[in-house]
């Protein structure tokens, strides 16, 4: 169990295969779902689903989980202020920050006035949106994750790729960064700084 924390804990929010878990453990698949209920049993482990419908059905439909934990996560990956800079740790660093962005959301669904799922997007054609708010008037918030403190063009490009792919919605799209610039592009896409979550002027 601890070895599995360990690599649920470095993939920060990733999308989650039992099978290969099962792989880089040396276990069976069915020990596996074992584990994995365990610790969704005892709250260390949450999952989105895949965003998707039944018209044009390629999306990939495999949850994306994390650890209930930033902290945990960061402890078991040995992350510091110290290496966060180092290669291999910015990438982590990066999946961690994700992983914040996604918890939080998840806390705000049990006080936010404004009902809404949780969803992750990732189809056959390579497009990747890190997560998919859905809400109740059929309108999707569309969020990508950066860590770093400037925003570049693919980001927005995802965005664009994603609202194109599912045009029959009213799509919003978000950027949140580790800077602290406000900025609304096309009228459309906002990119805000992750604080902006819980503070806002």
């Amino acid at each position: 169990m601890e070895k599995l924390t360990r690599l649920l804990a470095a993939g920060g929010a990733s999308e989650i295969v039992q099978s290969r878990l099962a792989g880089d453990l040396g276990t069976s698949d069915s020990t596996m779902g074992t584990y994995l209920r365990t610790l969704r049993t005892m709250n260390l482990l949450v999952e989105v689903p895949s965003w998707t419908r039944p018209v044009r059905g390629r999306a990939v439909r495999r949850p994306k989980a994390a650890l209930t934990d930033t902290g945990l996560s960061a402890g078991l990956g040995r992350l510091t202020q110290d290496n966060v800079q180092k290669p291999g740790m910015r990438e982590f660093y990066g999946a961690v920050v994700e992983q914040l962005v996604m918890l939080e959301l998840i806390k705000q669904q049990g006080w936010s006035s404004e009902t809404f799922e949780i969803y992750h997007y990732r189809d056959n054609d390579d497009l990747e949106v890190d997560l998919v708010i859905d809400l109740l008037d059929g309108r999707l918030i569309a969020i990508e994750v950066k860590s770093g403190q400037t925003v570049k063009t693919d980001a927005f490009k995802k965005l664009e790729r994603f609202r194109d792919k599912v045009s029959d919605h009213d799509v919003i799209g978000v950027v949140f960064h580790g800077g602290k610039t406000v900025q609304v592009l096309h009228d459309w896409i906002y990119v805000l700084p992750i604080q902006a979550l819980w503070k806002l002027d």
